[in-house]
């Protein structure tokens, strides 16, 4: 094989990486999925970015898991000659067991309810009060550009006098 052509390949597959991986919101877009931790995470560390992306995810995670109640549907056996007979019995024994923990679990459904409405209206609050903020650097910034443009205006004003 031609050295040019290998050396020009591996160019383009650096080339090709180097713009998936400036393109990657965060770590599990470069993983290709979430990594399961088992280690607690420092958020302190994570930029901007990489924590909004974060609380995202969380919110997601607590939305499809808000209703603690079992879904019989999802009750299911591997066996292949017991495995219906299996299923019917769990299915018996939910109904069985539903009158007494329908209304345990009917309220906690309703607390994951509103805690995650909560943890949403703070994240949206927390999204106003930074773009407020940015707003006002900006305008900050904006003055002290014209206040230093003033001063070297009056500035060439006194040496022409």
């Amino acid at each position: 094989m031609d050295t040019e052509k290998i050396k020009a390949e591996i160019e383009d597959i650096k080339r090709d990486v180097s713009i998936w991986y400036r393109s990657a919101a965060n770590v599990a877009d470069l993983a290709g999925g979430s990594i399961d931790r088992h280690h607690p995470l420092d958020l302190w560390e994570f930029s901007d970015r990489e924590l909004d992306a974060w609380m995202g995810d969380q919110l997601t995670l607590l939305n499809e898991s808000i209703d603690p109640r079992p879904v019989p549907s999802e009750i299911t056996s591997h066996r292949r000659f017991l495995g219906p007979v299996i299923v019917r019995v769990k299915r018996l024994i939910m109904k069985l067991l539903n009158l007494y923990t329908h209304s345990i679990l009917e309220r906690q459904h309703r607390f994951n309810t509103e805690s995650v409405a909560l943890q949403l209206a703070a994240f949206i609050r927390i999204r106003r009060i930074q773009s407020g903020l940015d707003e006002i650097l900006r305008q900050l910034a904006e003055r002290r550009e014209l206040e230093s443009l003033r001063e070297v205006r009056g500035e060439i004003g006194e040496t022409r006098s």
